[in-house]
């Protein structure tokens, strides 16, 4: 994973939002709510979505993006990997 780099307060980047995230489930996994391998899918899934819009102030993405970057996934994953 790339490391989270402080942003200004009240401005997040997508990247943040990951890691924050990814803390909390960290949490979950300590605490029995969710499942280790549960975990490991979800840093995989964060980690795709980071490597393409990481440094974007999350408030900045538009639906349509990311609605794009979704469908350009088809052509590297199965249709069921990106319907979940």
């Amino acid at each position: 994973r790339q490391e989270a780099r402080p942003v200004e307060p009240g401005r997040l980047t997508v990247l943040a939002v990951a890691e924050l995230y990814l803390q909390h489930a960290e949490g979950r996994v300590r605490a029995g709510s969710l499942t280790a391998v549960h975990y490991r899918n979800q840093c995989l899934h964060l980690a795709k979505i980071a490597d393409r819009f990481g440094t974007r102030d999350a408030a900045s993405l538009r639906p349509d993006e990311v609605s794009d970057w979704l469908r350009a996934l088809r052509g590297e994953h199965s249709g069921h990997y990106v319907a979940n």
